[in-house]
């Protein structure tokens, strides 16, 4: 992020076609809320500016949490338990991201690649599935996340764009790929630490041996995902 990678020039002409599919939900955003939506953000910042006075979450941070939890805000694992975690969550990240020397293997063997833009502006990640290794699994686990770090960090929190494109490619996928941690782990920080910041997810060519993996993963995401 910041800078393009290197790609070769047919991986450029596919990546651009790809993310001009890419889609955007508008329901819950800041200039389109209800009356009811409005109320309830107003209920939500009062409890949140309680709970941590200074915060800095703007009111489309607030909105994000409130969208992924259908705009409850009070309950078991409803929108103020998330962003009470999110809080914690932040208090305890380092100062400094990751040495890059310590996540290289995960671009090294040509597994992850941010680059480019959809046509919404979104930044976008790119993930080989097929060049995954569950031994190097926490590894690429930590280049994930710190990259959505990195996505968020730049965003512009008054700005239009809130979210990012993820796109996973599972040509040539095996048995061999499979790694439910690694996916729990992803799935579980995206829910609970980037709410709706996800604003597409695409799936390219799913071999038939990733539908066992799916029966799996559907059960972690809402529905409303």
């Amino acid at each position: 992020p910041g800078r393009q990678m290197p790609v070769s020039p047919e991986f450029q002409a596919k990546a651009e076609k790809l993310l001009n599919r890419a889609t955007a939900d508008t329901h819950g955003y800041i200039g389109r809320l209800t009356e009811d939506e409005t109320a309830i953000l107003a209920q939500f910042r009062r409890m949140v500016d309680t709970h941590q006075p200074g915060n800095k979450y703007t009111d489309r941070d607030l909105c994000r949490f409130l969208r992924a939890r259908d705009f409850v805000i009070e309950g078991k694992d409803k929108a103020f338990e998330m962003i009470k975690r999110n809080m914690e969550y932040v208090a305890s990240q380092p100062a400094e991201d990751p040495p890059l020397e310590t996540l290289r293997s995960a671009y090294d063997n040509g597994e992850c690649l941010p680059w480019g833009r959809d046509k919404r502006g979104r930044q976008a990640y790119f993930h080989f599935s097929r060049n995954h290794d569950p031994a190097n699994g926490d590894i690429v686990g930590l280049n994930v996340i710190t990259v959505m770090d990195m996505f968020v960090r730049e965003l512009d929190p008054e700005g239009e764009t809130e979210t990012f494109t993820v796109v996973f490619d599972l040509t040539g996928f095996t048995r061999a790929n499979r790694d439910m941690k690694f996916n729990k782990r992803i799935i579980d920080t995206l829910q609970n630490q980037h709410p709706e910041r996800m604003g597409c997810c695409i799936l390219l060519n799913a071999p038939t041996i990733f539908t066992i993996v799916w029966s799996v993963l559907k059960h972690w995401l809402p529905a409303r995902t």
